[in-house]
């Protein structure tokens, strides 16, 4: 019985261990395209700063993106093993000399978050956050991307409707 009592405490002495080895901040830069993508953070020691950046480039045809980013939660009790708070996302675009500009403010962690119409150049979200459970935290990013039709394609796609339309009532005095 007591062998039962002591596994929580033994992983969570394992995670503190884990995350006394890891750096004080993580600083990663990861580059993403119009695949799906899915990365998930190192663990990050308790109290260490997260600042992470997804970078893309938009080609011609603008595009649409889809972003998830979640932390990996987990307490015994009351007391939090694993946890990140103030969690923020936000989009910039590269203002060409090496600055960025803030296309969508910083927003909270948890929900899907939907970035419409990018057009051409430079971009990248960055994700914000701190380790706040005892033995640290991490997290995950998903994106997908979406190339939106150009003006060419929805009038391509209204003819369409409107001529099978017509046929389709032709068809139907016959």
């Amino acid at each position: 019985m007591n062998n039962l009592k002591l596994k929580p405490l033994a992983v969570a002495v394992s995670l503190l261990a884990g995350s006394v080895l890891a750096a004080n901040a993580s600083a990663a830069v990861n580059v993403i395209d119009a695949n799906p993508y899915v990365f998930v953070s190192p663990l990050e020691a308790a109290g260490a700063a997260i600042e992470d950046a997804f970078t893309f480039s938009v080609g011609a045809q603008p595009m649409s993106f889809t972003v998830s980013v979640t932390s990996l939660n987990n307490s015994i009790g009351a007391t939090s093993i694993l946890g990140i708070s103030d969690g923020m996302i936000d989009l910039v675009k590269s203002d060409g000399g090496g600055g960025f500009t803030v296309v969508a403010p910083a927003a909270s962690w948890g929900s899907d978050m939907a970035f419409n119409n990018l057009t051409t150049g430079d971009y990248g979200f960055r994700v914000t956050g701190t380790a706040s459970g005892a033995a640290g935290g991490l997290y995950s990013f998903a994106s997908q991307a979406a190339l939106v039709p150009e003006p060419g394609t929805w009038a391509m796609l209204a003819t369409g409707g409107v001529l099978l339309g017509f046929g389709l009532r032709r068809k139907g005095k016959a």
